[in-house]
């Protein structure tokens, strides 16, 4: 931001961070260490990334016909998984091992998909303990955003894909209208049919979801709240808007 500045000097009007994805947590993150008039989150997540991991095997067993039950077993194996990955691959295998033996043979353990807990239920501890550090890219899987985000006085803009597939968008929604109704300045639009990258999808019963497109006028809506905190756009895509000053609670 600082050498962006510096390169437009006085052409800039309004600065501010768009966070794209995983760019939700960073972008707020970098805006409370600098003096911005904006931040844009799109399709990303106010949980931490291993309840990002959770949430999507329980989702994509809830989406693959399965009950509470084995979304509730699911949960258990993520959140072994998750110690294993907040670990970098030190400690937490017998946990892990053990639910894996415990379920292996049950019907929806194959629907099982997730950001990690996926990849890791085929292989064994020794290789796991050799090739997952190799993976390991410092992520701060325990990262807590809502802090920073109840933190923040510059306007903020959510855009959540309502059927978002990689970041299942349900706590985050609720987190974000709870931050509104404390009086924070956060505005926020939810996309039906849309999926991660805003994208709409048509899903029939027996074929592959099919892409279409991004929801209409998505940049245009971006570029015109960050200029002038315009939601029309949005509201015409067919989108469930909030806006801060409607949401604030006495």
């Amino acid at each position: 931001m600082t050498e962006a500045r510096r390169i437009a000097g006085g052409r800039i009007e309004r600065d501010g961070f768009v966070g794209v994805s995983q760019g939700g947590w960073i972008g707020p993150l970098a805006a409370s260490e600098s003096d911005v008039d904006f931040v844009v989150a799109l399709f990303g997540l106010a949980v931490n990334a291993l309840q990002e991991d959770r949430y999507e095997v329980e989702q994509n067993l809830a989406r693959a016909g399965w009950g509470e039950a084995e979304q509730a077993k699911g949960a258990e194996l993520s959140a072994a998984a998750g110690v294993i990955m907040q670990s970098s691959f030190r400690e937490g295998f017998a946990e892990f091992d053990r639910l894996r033996r415990l379920y292996r043979d049950e019907p929806w353990y194959d629907d099982i998909e997730g950001e990690f807990t996926s990849e890791m239920l085929p292989h064994p501890e020794i290789g796991l303990r050799l090739f997952g550090p190799m993976r390991d890219v410092g992520t701060s899987w325990d990262y807590e955003p809502l802090p920073v985000l109840r933190a923040l006085d510059a306007p903020q803009f959510w855009v959540i894909a309502a059927d978002d597939t990689e970041a299942p968008p349900g706590e985050t929604i609720a987190r974000i209208r709870a931050l509104q109704a404390e009086g924070r300045p956060i505005d926020l639009a939810i996309y039906p049919g849309a999926d991660h990258g805003m994208i709409l999808v048509e899903r029939h019963a027996e074929d592959e979801p099919r892409r279409v497109g991004h929801v209409p006028n998505y940049f245009r809506q971006v570029a015109a709240w960050i200029n002038t905190g315009d939601l029309s756009f949005a509201r015409q895509a067919g989108a469930e808007v909030a806006e801060a000053a409607e949401t604030a609670q006495p």
